[in-house]
């Protein structure tokens, strides 16, 4: 039996499906593919980070994963109220919870309420 993969950090490196889908989509969660360790933006999935950097001329990515405490920045696709729990939205952006889905944070800024295309600052606290 082999050994299994294990991380001990915050930022992974994991290669994109479709790359292409990616481009320009830094701040927005993401999920595995069902069967591998590619990602995609994340959809009705289990978000599990963050997109952050293109590796240059890769298909591979850097991802923040969630769930290792502090803060970490998403892209709001609509209004979020300050210190509301937010999830993620079909299209890896970030909504308010409102009661249903997997926790992925609260909203610490900005203080006065995100927007859609705002980017937040969000506590990582996963429920």
């Amino acid at each position: 039996m082999g050994k299994e993969t294990t991380i001990d950090d915050r930022y992974v490196t994991f290669e994109a499906d479709v790359p292409a889908d990616l481009v320009g989509k830094e701040d927005y969660y993401v999920e595995l593919v069902a069967g591998s360790r590619k990602i995609q933006l994340a959809t009705t999935g289990v978000a599990i980070g963050v997109l952050k950097v293109r590796l240059q001329g890769a298909k591979d990515w850097t991802v923040r994963l969630l769930g290792c405490g502090g803060t970490y920045r998403v892209k709001a696709s609509g209004a979020i109220t300050h210190l509301a729990a937010v999830k993620a939205a079909n299209g890896g952006t970030a909504v308010a919870q409102g009661g249903s889905g997997r926790i992925t944070g609260y909203l610490l800024s900005p203080v006065a309420n995100a927007a859609a295309n705002d980017v937040c600052e969000v506590l990582d606290v996963l429920a």
